[in-house]
């Protein structure tokens, strides 16, 4: 693996960093329903930046050139056969919370409500990227289409680390730091495979992440009370 490709793989992986450091105050506040959990907009920090960040390099020169070095390094200068395994790696952190509950290892919230809140994390999510594709109209770099930004495969992958992260970083770090080793991969593969440009996948990876926050930030700030109907009752 040359320099650029590995310090774009180390990018992603600084992801995972993120959501470690956040393991020790996320226990304290799951641990005991009753503590308020950090602002849904600090939350928001850091997939806002991600999707930023994609979103000026559609307009910058010097980012632009810089996915082009990254293309030529990964693809042009070492060409190779793409890997199929991110069309399928692209659920494995999401379906990992179904088979922890089949295996008996319970997560925060009951099976029913963590589905409920997966699906329309993954809705939200689809809508958000389809839409965006139809509009930015972005050229993939192999040339097969012009739907590229942002990845598709990208974002499905980090709904699904931010939902183990969710329902299972409280019990142990581990949980998410799989989920989103995993995420990782298949953002680095979509790149490895010059399906996307840097740009897309990092957009993709903050708008997964994203989304997931928002659902389950929501869920948090409108908790019914006791005798109280919920204010959004299809989050419980």
């Amino acid at each position: 693996m040359n320099f650029r490709s590995g310090l774009l793989l180390l990018s992603f992986l600084l992801l995972i960093t993120y959501t470690a450091i956040g393991q020790a105050d996320s226990a304290i506040n799951s641990s005991a329903e009753t503590r308020v959990s950090r602002s849904l907009g600090h939350q928001m920090i850091l997939p806002g930046a991600l999707v930023t960040y994609g979103v000026v390099a559609l307009n910058s020169n010097k980012l632009l050139s810089l996915d082009n070095e990254i293309k030529e390094e990964v693809w042009t200068e070492h060409p190779h056969l793409p890997y199929r395994i991110d069309d399928y790696a692209q659920y494995l952190p999401g379906l990992s919370v179904f088979g922890l509950h089949a295996m008996g290892i319970n997560g925060k919230n009951p099976l029913r409500v963590a589905t409920r809140r997966y699906l329309i994390s993954y809705a939200i999510m689809s809508v958000i990227v389809q839409s965006v594709k139809r509009i930015s109209m972005i050229q993939r770099p192999n040339g097969s289409g012009n739907n590229a930004f942002p990845s598709g495969h990208t974002a499905t992958a980090f709904v699904g680390a931010e939902f183990l992260n969710q329902e299972y970083g409280y019990k142990s770090p581990w949980y998410s730091i799989g989920g989103y080793i995993i995420a990782s991969a298949v953002g680095y593969l979509r790149i490895y495979n010059n399906r996307h440009w840097a740009r897309d996948v990092i957009a993709g990876a903050g708008v997964g992440i994203g989304t997931t926050k928002l659902v389950y930030g929501l869920a948090r700030q409108f908790r019914p009370r006791q005798g109280t109907n919920a204010k959004i009752s299809y989050l419980y």
